[in-house]
């Protein structure tokens, strides 16, 4: 059974746990939070604001999440991202993770998407 839980916000110095059978909607990172979303765990709809952070662990799921300036998404092998919104001066940082559906660039921005194959750059486009 998935317990859905609404638009939770994630304060500096705090780290907001997505856990196995939870899944949030809504929720907002601020500056010096992080979001983790645990394996069998889902968002929907993050937003990150400068300096908040998410983290997408194996076997989690993270849908339309959007990264403003200075906010970082990292994916790790196993984990999902789709849909997400990479705006200026956002990361993506893929390990071995599947962004399907790709990554969204805001018109007119320079975001990034950086894969690591053992903590090493793999590239950006």
């Amino acid at each position: 059974m998935r317990t859905a839980r609404m638009s939770q916000i994630v304060s500096s110095g705090q780290v907001y746990v997505v856990s196995s059978g939870q899944t949030d909607t809504d929720d907002v990172v601020l500056a010096g939070g992080t979001e983790a979303v645990s394996a069998g765990g889902t968002t929907d709809v993050t937003t990150l604001s400068f300096g908040g952070i998410e983290i997408v662990s194996s076997g989690g799921a993270a849908s339309g999440t959007v990264l403003l300036n200075g906010s970082d998404e990292y994916l790790s092998s196993g984990g999902s991202a789709n849909g997400t919104v990479v705006n200026y001066n956002a990361g993506l940082y893929i390990r071995g993770g599947s962004a399907g559906g790709g990554a969204w660039w805001a018109i007119g921005v320079k975001g990034s998407v950086r894969g690591f194959v053992a903590g090493r750059r793999n590239g950006t486009p």
